[in-house]
């Protein structure tokens, strides 16, 4: 057992686990004496002195830690809250029925990884419905422990466990084992899943709590519609760089959940989900490429034109190619299609844009158009997307095509949700 994990340290590279190393070596070599281990012990109880260290508030006690363990890993706010719910568990009920409940907190937090403090910041989300000012542990003390919101102890860890099987069931698709029931079957609410997934940024896991809520209060009823109604609010505000409004918005589709009595109340809720979709449009009909929201919308137009019969997990591999190359070469075809004006026009607009399942090959990217379907699209087998195949069918590939293609990927976005928005007829 020792040599297992001895080679488990030194295949880390991490100062502290290297020094755990070294100490277990010295121990260990000591120990394997017998007549060592009565004189460790008659050390160990003569010169260890244990002190017991209080502060008045949490932040001074996270901030004591730190200062005492700054050459080791310091307290997250998971730890300070799972001991401030704990410890009112044991005062309460006492030290079994403490350990039964951080049992609990420590398989979820052991299942979810890093995405269990993401947890605790949406349950504050949905909890307070504002903006979080302070560092977690203090916004639950201050705002949802002192404001009656929730208790400490029991019902926290119990909130926790009922969100964790609600992200399990409608968020997280490779739970597996971990869902118990009701886990969601429609494969093209499990798709935009995915979608919304990779081609948000990490700062935009705010539709989250959101999603959560919903579920938490609703349950499956009118999900997939919402889901929709929110992911298309959500990404319209970060493409037209809405800042801190998208939180804002965040807070008032929250806070329409709670006053909800039927799902239909939020869904069909107008004023929460307006868009701007004339500056939408205009917006994704000029150059996108190297654009925080390239991706996504390539993403996004591939989910609404396909089928949608099978989940889709993940994407192993995804890049964008440009179909006319950003420099194509002085003698190729491309330069007789586009003069050097077109080719500034249109090489980054959305149309001239695909996405392939594999990493871009430079040496492909400037081949002639009839080359380069047969020996970079065509080769891309495995690909799941599909727009690619309206492109396979051109013998050509001029500034009409692209013009075309973008024209139809951008009425696909912004019209997704054809029964509410018919506004969007004659936008084009």
């Amino acid at each position: 057992m020792f040599k297992e994990k001895e080679r488990d340290f030194v295949k880390r590279d991490d100062k502290s686990i290297e020094n755990m190393e070294k100490v277990l070596k010295v121990i260990k070599s000591f120990l394997i004496q017998k007549e060592n281990v009565g004189s460790f012990a008659e050390f160990i109880l003569n010169n260890v002195v244990f002190i017991y260290v209080a502060t008045d508030t949490r932040e001074d006690a996270f901030r004591l830690f730190t200062i005492l363990n700054n050459r080791g890993v310091p307290l997250t706010n998971a730890d300070i809250l799972k001991a401030v719910n704990i410890g009112e568990i044991e005062k309460a009920e006492g030290e079994r029925k403490a350990e039964e409940y951080a049992q609990k907190w420590e398989e979820i937090q052991a299942s979810m990884g890093e995405e269990f403090d993401h947890l605790l910041e949406f349950i504050r989300t949905i909890l307070v419905k504002d903006k979080q000012r302070k560092n977690l542990a203090d916004e639950f003390e201050e705002k949802i422990y002192s404001s009656g919101l929730l208790k400490k102890g029991k019902e926290t860890i119990g909130l926790i466990e009922k969100y964790y099987q609600i992200y399990c069931k409608i968020i997280d698709f490779s739970a597996g084992e971990r869902v118990i029931e009701d886990e969601i079957e429609n494969n093209e609410y499990k798709n935009l899943i995915t979608v919304t997934k990779t081609g948000f940024p990490k700062k935009l896991k705010v539709w989250i709590p959101a999603l959560l809520y919903f579920y938490y209060k609703f349950g499956n009823e009118k999900l997939f519609d919402f889901l929709k109604k929110l992911e298309l609010k959500v990404s319209s505000d970060w493409i037209l760089k809405a800042g801190a409004k998208i939180y804002t918005n965040i807070y008032r589709i929250l806070r329409q959940i709670e006053r909800a009595n039927i799902p239909d109340e939020v869904v069909n809720s107008h004023e929460i989900f307006e868009i701007d979709l004339e500056e939408l449009k205009r917006v994704l009909l000029k150059d996108v490429y190297g654009k925080s929201f390239c991706l996504y919308v390539l993403l996004k137009y591939e989910y609404l034109i396909r089928e949608n019969t099978q989940y889709i997990g993940d994407y192993s591999i995804l890049s964008v190619e440009h179909i006319l190359p950003q420099n194509p070469p002085a003698n190729s075809m491309w330069r007789r299609w586009f003069t050097d004006q077109e080719i500034e026009e249109y090489r980054h607009k959305l149309g001239n844009l695909v996405l392939l399942n594999r990493r871009k090959n430079a040496s492909l990217s400037n081949l002639d158009f009839e080359e380069k379907k047969l020996k970079y699209f065509a080769a891309d087998k495995q690909s799941p997307f599909t727009g690619i195949n309206w492109i396979m069918q051109k013998k050509e590939w001029r500034k009409e095509n692209i013009e075309e293609r973008t024209k139809a990927i951008v009425s696909k976005i912004i019209g997704v949700d054809k029964n509410t928005r018919e506004s969007n007829l004659g936008l084009f």
